[in-house]
């Protein structure tokens, strides 16, 4: 398959053929087929400028799901669930319908920029933004120390910054 002619060349054709060039020497000029050079001017005066702009609107594969499943899927999904909830209520609600698959429903979210980020969502820390609003307070007990002497330590630290502010150690 050969590449598209970029915008720029179909007015180029155009350009050319008003002048009454033949499409043997347009093809030459521009780097296309003369049946494309004549595609493209019969396009023209048919349908004008519109008419050189491409239809890849119009290829590719049609959906074969009706928009009432599509208008269904945005009323069950709750931002809370994925769409293998959606697809199974779906499929629980409408037994004979086609129901589209869990990863279409995914790249329809994706296409419309409907899709969470990925990953969990970031849960708020429980911990303290404020250096020396609350201290984590923090004991070891019966510790062996090198000398074989047992201790039991405490550990007083901030709790925002995780500085350590004090440790004591207690002989038994």
């Amino acid at each position: 398959m050969s590449k598209p002619l970029t915008y720029a060349q179909r007015q180029q054709i155009v350009r050319l053929r008003g002048k009454n060039h033949s499409y043997a020497h347009i093809a030459e000029q521009v780097g296309c087929s003369t049946r494309s050079a004549q595609r493209i001017w019969s396009h023209y005066q048919q349908e004008g400028t519109s008419g050189l702009k491409t239809k890849y609107n119009r290829s590719g594969r049609k959906s074969s799901y009706t928009d009432d499943i599509w208008e269904e899927v945005a009323q069950i999904r709750d931002f809370e669930q994925g769409a293998p909830y959606v697809r199974s209520v779906l499929l629980e609600r409408h037994p004979d319908k086609s129901i589209p698959h869990e990863r279409t429903i995914q790249r329809k979210w994706a296409a419309q920029g409907q899709n969470r980020p990925k990953g969990r969502p970031k849960k708020k820390s429980s911990w303290s933004q404020e250096p020396g609003h609350t201290f984590q307070i923090d004991g070891k007990d019966q510790i062996r120390l090198r000398t074989n002497q047992m201790v039991t330590w405490m550990k007083v630290a901030d709790e925002a910054s995780g500085t350590d502010l004090s440790t004591k150690l207690f002989s038994h």
